[in-house]
Order: C-alpha cells, then structure tokens, then sequence
C-alpha cells in the first residue's frame, strides 16, 4: 500500500512538472509572443511613421498638478493646481523646448522655459525674466519629455529590437489590465502596458522610490485616445504613485510635422543673463552655536549646554547635517528635530534624526503623517513651545493656517533676533532678490511678525535664503507678478 501511494505520489509529480515545462515558453516563443503584442500596438497607432512623425510636434497641455505630500494639510484629498505648458520636439534640429506655468499652494507662481538647441541648453525664468546656462541632456535622451508622447515611447520599444519580452497581465492601481512587456533602451530599462482590447499604449510603469511611503507601484497610463489636429493622442495622461495620483494632463492641441524656428531657442528680448551661485557654504554660522546647515536644502541647527535643537528636516541633506552636528556640537546630542511644515522636502529627514534618537516636534494635524516617517510617537504642540537653558531660548510658533500649509512653525531666537522659516521668503540661497520674488505667502508672513512688534535681524529660510532687515524690507517693497 506504501509502494503504491509513493508510486502515485511520483507520477502526479512527474505530470504536475511535464505541465509546467509545457506552460513555460522557450527564448524564441517568449520573443514572439513580445512581438505580437508590439506589433498589434504599431498598427493601432498608425504604423511605424505614424510614430516616427512624433519627432517633429508641438504639443500645448492643460490639467492640473496634484500636491501629494505638498497640500495645505498632510492628509488627502490634495490640493489640485491648475497646469499648463506647451512642448516643442524637433529632434531633426537636436531641439526640445517646455513652457511651463504653475503654481504651488499659496499662490506660489512658477513659468519656465527649458531649452536644448543641440550642444546648447538654458533655462529662461518669466516671472523673474532671466536665463541661465543648463546642462540639460541631449534632446533625443530626454525622456522626462519625449515619453509625454506615446508614440516615441511605442518608437523606442520598437527599436529596441530583440531585447523586448512579454511580463504577463499586471493590474494597474487605477484597476485596469494590461498585456505588460519590458525591454531595455539606450535611455536605460522600460515596461510598458498595452490595453488588452484596443491593443494601444496604455501605460508606462515601474517601482518608484518615494520619499513617503518607500518602494511604491509609479504608474503614467495614457486615457481614452482621440483624433487632435490628425494625430492620435489621449485624452488624458495620468501620472500616480503609490495609486495615489500626482498629476492629470488634458492634451489640449498638437500641430504635427512641427519645425521650430530659430527664435525659438533664443533668450526672449529683454531677459538678462543670470548665474546661478552655486558656491553656497553648506554652514553658515548666524550666532554663538547657531547655524544654517546644508546649503540649499538648510536647517536651523541650535547647540544648548548639553543638547542640540534643529528646525526643519530636508531628506536631501538630513544625514550630512547630522554628521556636522558632530563637528561643529560635539558630545551632544540631537535631543529634538521640528520641521517647520509637513511637506516631504521639509520633513522626510526626521527619519535620520529619529533614527538618531531625536524627538519629532510637530502640530496636531500633522500628527500621523510625521509618525508615520519616524516610526515613533511625536511629541504635539498647540502653542507655542519654548525651548530653553541657562544658554539660550527658542521658540517654536505656528503662524496659523495659510495658503501654502495648513500648520507652519516657524522658529524665534529673541536674544540674537533671528526668525527661521520654510518656504516663506522665495530669494535665491545666496540671498539674491530677482524680480517676482514678492508673493502673497511672504506677505502674510510679514504681517504676522508685525503683529508680535518683533525686532527681527535676521530672516532665514528651510531652502538656503539668508536675509537681514533691510533686504527683506526690500524684498516686500517689489511688486507682486502675477505669473
């Protein structure tokens, strides 16, 4: 009976593996089977030069951006943000141009310009009307702004010729089903998912590192196709993370076989040339034991008697500050971290700290999102906190709900008269004031701190900026751009 139970045992086994080895498709069949799906979506789109047209197109989009992680308040639904930009391909020129306007929370305004003219490139600022030398990559590697057409993106999974494989259905977060293939392209690896009934381009996907929530499913799914001006768009593109979504472009107008004039390219009349500095230091002694640490990406680091107090956490310089607290502090410890508002580029590096054994400093509503990054219990404040020894005080403010964050901390040091914020003066980090610096965000700023009559030396800000009393007097004396 035994015999026979073990005999019945090895021929399901032998079956069960005959099935898999039948189920699973050698390196021509596994080729193929990537073909049929490529080529079913050529013919969709139109053919082979239906694609290669897309070298030479204007596009101009409309949609909003979606603040994830950038809202008034830490939990959704975001803030959405009108977008609008226009893109201009000409790679027989070597060309890319995008014109871009947005707006952050707090009627922040941005419009840019970003040109690649072959070996050329420079950014064009509107609102300030400079322009500054870049070293943007050449225009066919720019995918950030091909891949906003599908067709180059079908083009290059086409030429990427033999290396392309099918990756089996997938399930979108949105809830669709694609026919998944991957490949790798001169411009590095690619997965792209084709809708199983129409056979078009659906979808470009792949794990994300993000800040927030870690390894996450980044998702850019092309929606419901439609004839513009005689090319075939979508409607729609949609860009998530995480299945959150991060930004929706409207395909508003395309002009095809586009050739993009000479003026073009060129600085628009009247702009000045502007160089960026980039020799800001990455510490900047503001007082005795009181520092801006990390350049551009700063925080407010206060050395006590026996601790260490920093305000504010960019993820980008987080560890390195960290590592200069030991220098410039040293044998004491980072007792206490506070970011001045939620979003990621201001709070993300509380990981590092808590990591360090600092406690996180935050306003209620922002509570369980800060946990969340930490891993640990925060400590919530609901007024102000007052931080202090037999060396110093500082104290922690919320200046109320705004347009940019619905909670903002700010930090006072009264006897040295320093004011420490994030995102509340927009000067560059070295403390230049270009035009349009002036905004609405600012200005209640200053009317807050005008409210509470104090003598303010020093204004210094999370993104670099450094300003005394007379600059940022100068800067509210600008008037406010528009756009």
């Amino acid at each position: 009976m035994k015999i026979a139970s073990t005999l019945a045992l090895f021929f399901l086994l032998a079956a069960s593996a005959a099935a898999r080895s039948q189920d699973a498709p050698n390196i021509i069949a596994s080729y193929n089977r990537a073909k049929q799906l490529v080529d079913r979506a050529v013919a969709a789109h139109g053919g082979v030069e239906a694609l290669r047209a897309a070298r030479q197109m204007r596009v101009r989009f409309a949609g909003d951006d979606v603040w994830r992680h950038q809202s008034r308040a830490a939990a959704p639904p975001y803030d959405r943000v009108p977008h609008s930009s226009e893109l201009f391909i000409d790679l027989e020129k070597g060309r890319v141009v995008v014109d871009q306007q947005r707006s952050y929370p707090g009627n922040i305004h941005r419009s840019h310009r970003f040109v690649t003219d072959g070996d050329k490139s420079y950014f064009v600022n509107h609102r300030h009307q400079t322009y500054t030398v870049a070293e943007y990559p050449r225009a066919s590697t720019q995918i950030n702004n091909l891949y906003l057409l599908p067709q180059l993106i079908l083009l290059d999974v086409v030429e990427s010729g033999r290396r392309i494989r099918p990756a089996g259905r997938m399930t979108l977060a949105s809830g669709i089903v694609v026919d998944a293939v991957m490949t790798t392209t001169p411009n590095g690896p690619l997965m792209v998912g084709f809708h199983p009934e129409t056979g078009r381009l659906h979808c470009t996907f792949g794990i994300a590192d993000d800040r927030v929530a870690g390894l996450s499913a980044g998702e850019t799914e092309f929606l419901d196709y439609r004839d513009l001006n005689g090319v075939l768009l979508p409607t729609k593109r949609v860009v998530s993370i995480g299945g959150e979504v991060m930004e929706e472009r409207i395909y508003a107008e395309a002009t095809p076989n586009y050739r993009s004039p000479d003026d073009l390219v060129r600085p628009p009349a009247g702009y000045t040339a502007f160089t960026a500095d980039t020799s800001i230091p990455q510490v900047r002694q503001l007082g005795r034991d009181v520092w801006m640490v990390g350049g551009g990406s700063a925080s407010l680091v206060v050395g006590f008697a026996d601790h260490v107090l920093v305000v504010d956490a960019p993820p980008s310089s987080a560890a390195a500050t960290i590592k200069q607290i030991a220098s410039l502090a040293p044998g004491k410890p980072i007792r206490f971290v506070v970011p001045t508002h939620h979003h990621d580029d201001h709070s993300v590096g509380i990981r590092a700290y808590a990591g360090a054994g600092a406690k996180v400093v935050t306003t209620p509503g922002n509570q369980a999102f800060l946990e969340k990054i930490a891993g640990a219990p925060v400590e919530i404040i609901t007024g102000p906190r007052v931080f202090s020894d037999a060396t110093r005080t500082v104290e922690i403010h919320d200046i109320g709900r705004n347009g940019h964050s619905n909670e903002m901390l700010v930090a006072w040091l009264p006897t040295e008269g320093i004011l420490f914020g994030g995102d509340l003066i927009d000067a560059t980090a070295s403390g230049f004031i270009e035009r349009g610096s002036n905004n609405e965000l600012t200005q209640y700023f200053d009317r807050w701190v005008q409210a509470r009559k104090w003598a303010v030396r020093t204004y210094a800000d999370g993104h670099g900026s450094v300003l005394d009393s007379a600059a940022f007097k100068d800067l509210l004396s600008r008037p406010v751009v528009p756009r």
